[in-house]
Order: structure tokens, then C-alpha cells, then sequence
């Protein structure tokens, strides 16, 4: 489910931002409405924050590394990466940056 963005004027810039929690079953509807929002905002401020209930980086966030949980959306999330060039902080990621914890 995303939820709608909400606007901010900063000076005399607006900024929009996402909120977004997608459902643990490795559905990619939230990451392609996502996808299109970036398309249709993408020269302008936007932040995303929420819970993918997903991985980026299956070496770190997954036992024994195993590519094929939630696979469809992990791909499509690091597919938005790589094409809006996106700047990503996963805070738990950033606090323990190599720390192997697992829900």
C-alpha cells in the first residue's frame, strides 16, 4: 500500500514526501505505483520513507545469504536504485553496518 505523498513549501521549494509500507509477500505493486510517482515527480524534491519488507543486500540481510526470498520485490527495489539514481539510508544499516540481525 503506498500512501498518497504529502506537499511542503521550504522557501521557494517543494518538497513531497512518501510514505510506504509494502506487505511482506513479494508483491511489486507498491514499487511500480512508487515507480511511477518518480517518473512523474523526478525533477523535483522527493523523500520515500517507510517499510519495504525487503532486502537490498542479501549477503547482509538474509541467513546464509538466500537470494529467492521476496525476490520479485528485492529486484524491482534495486532496479529503482540504479534507474533514479536514488540515495538510499537503511538506518538500521547505517547504526550496524555490518551487524547480521535477522526478523
Amino acid at each position: 500500500m503506498l500512501a498518497d505523498y504529502k506537499e511542503y513549501k521550504i522557501e521557494e521549494k517543494v518538497l513531497k514526501i512518501f510514505n510506504i509500507y509494502a506487505l511482506s509477500n513479494d508483491d511489486i505493486k507498491v514499487f511500480n505505483t512508487l515507480e511511477t510517482y518518480l517518473d512523474t515527480f523526478n525533477d523535483q524534491l522527493l523523500l520515500v520513507v517507510g517499510d519495504f519488507n525487503t532486502v537490498i543486500n542479501h549477503n547482509l540481510d538474509k541467513l546464509n545469504g538466500r537470494s529467492d526470498t521476496n525476490k520479485h520485490t528485492s529486484d524491482k527495489v534495486n532496479e529503482l536504485i540504479q534507474t533514479f539514481d536514488l540515495h538510499v539510508c537503511d538506518v538500521f544499516r547505517l547504526v550496524n553496518p555490518e551487524r547480521k540481525l535477522f526478523t
